[in-house]
């Protein structure tokens, strides 16, 4: 019931409630702060959040699938370019993008940012043994987070 939460509200709307026993209930929760000098510890703060996470499908040929994933719009393949386009752009182009492939293309690869913008990031894979960019084929799995301004 209403009595067993302490309601936290922000101009006049409820944004979240704190139960007795500790436990949140909200949709979402959006801090507005920065830190100040070093940050606390275990403290979320607005420029520590991930912006946009991704688990993408690459199928034969150039179609790709976002499997699960936030604030990823669409993706594209064109043979050697995975591109992937974010829902909500960043502030700026220096936000940190890292990307992982669950089974590397052409053995021995790793995945690497190419280039990025504030709207989206291509990536590409390059083969360990000196084999130099890997044209990617069969169905590839691809893991990405981005962090930054928005």
């Amino acid at each position: 019931s209403d009595s067993d939460y302490f309601k936290l509200l922000y101009a006049a709307s409820v944004k979240s409630q704190l139960s007795v026993d500790g436990g949140w209930a909200a949709d979402r929760y959006e801090p507005t702060g920065s830190p100040v000098g070093t940050p606390s510890t275990n403290t979320l703060y607005k420029e520590n959040i991930v912006k946009a996470w991704g688990y993408l499908t690459v199928g034969s040929g150039s179609s790709v699938a976002v499997t699960d994933g936030f604030n990823i719009s669409s993706a594209s393949f064109s043979g050697t370019d995975l591109t992937v386009v974010w829902d909500r752009d960043f502030a700026n182009t220096t936000y940190a993008t890292c990307v992982n492939f669950l089974a590397p293309p052409g053995g021995d690869s790793w995945a690497y940012v190419y280039s990025q913008a504030v709207g989206q990031a291509v990536i590409r894979a390059w083969n360990i043994t000196g084999a130099g960019l890997v044209n990617w084929s069969g169905t590839l799995k691809v893991q990405i987070i981005a962090i930054g301004d928005q």
